[in-house]
């Protein structure tokens, strides 16, 4: 952790109170967002003087961009680390274990983005600049198949990724009650306040992983589909005139883009 105006060679007692600082600064961002949140407040809770805050941080601004600087580096280590699938192995194991933890660094990222303003902006685009770079750096070692886009599949990782933050309540309130449970169990009639709980973490990590390892089609039919409606709809526009369609290819748009419960019909082997 960088601090903004520490000394060169700080005591211990000044590094322990920049981290006192900068987890209070996360936890009530995270909570109350930024314009919610007072320097008293932090000062508070980390148990050190507004005054030290300052004089290590500059500002609340540069506290806010010290907070988005650590998230965005531990998020993208985290990803870094997958290249070992030892070091995924102990990743999973401490975020389940330490779910208050990590809590923090979940809501203070959601808040970010929700909030918008320039620092939301900010930690979106150096996110997003981060999976571009791991997307380039796996497909090269071997670990990510080659992409025909690697800019629009880092932005699909980055923004599908950030999505389960954000609804994170959402998804809290559909689970809630049992860890079998689901929205078409009965049991989603919780608030979400809890967010994402390691009850929910531990179901949702497996299926998560299962899905970008084998995906959902048993063939490549949908993608050919795919390839030949969008070389289509390129090759019938002409120069210069608007196509006519009814909306942007979506979920909606079946022959572009089905609903991840279509699938191609089975083969009589399958139904034999």
């Amino acid at each position: 952790m960088r601090s903004i105006g520490t000394p060169a060679n700080p005591d211990r007692d000044d590094r322990d109170s920049d981290e006192r600082i900068l987890h209070a600064a996360l936890e009530l961002f995270g909570q109350n967002g930024f314009d919610g949140t007072s320097v008293r407040a932090i000062a508070a809770q980390a148990e050190v003087s507004a005054a030290l805050i300052i004089h290590h941080f500059g500002s609340k601004e540069g506290l806010r961009a010290e907070c988005d600087t650590f998230v965005s580096e531990r998020l993208t280590r985290d990803r870094s680390e997958m290249e070992n699938p030892a070091r995924v192995q102990e990743g999973i194991e401490a975020w389940l274990r330490e779910p208050t933890r990590y809590r923090v660094l979940l809501d203070y990222t959601a808040r970010m983005l929700l909030d918008g303003g320039e620092a939301g902006t900010a930690l979106f685009d150096r996110m997003f600049q981060d999976t571009r770079t791991l997307v380039t750096e796996y497909a090269a070692g071997g670990l990510m198949r080659p992409v025909e886009d690697p800019d629009m599949v880092a932005m699909l990782l980055t923004t599908q990724g950030l999505s389960t933050l954000v609804f994170q309540r959402h998804i809290a309130r559909a689970f809630a009650g049992t860890a079998g449970g689901g929205p078409d169990s009965g049991s989603g009639d919780g608030d979400g306040d809890e967010g994402l709980t390691p009850e929910i973490l531990r179901r949702m990590v497996l299926p998560t992983i299962d899905l970008y390892t084998h995906g959902l089609y048993r063939d490549d039919s949908i993608l050919t589909a795919t390839r030949a409606a969008l070389s289509g709809a390129a090759g019938e526009a002409e120069p210069g005139t608007p196509e006519q369609a009814t909306g942007p290819p979506g979920p909606g748009h079946a022959s572009v883009t089905p609903p991840h419960s279509a699938r191609p019909a089975p083969t009589p082997e399958e139904t034999s």
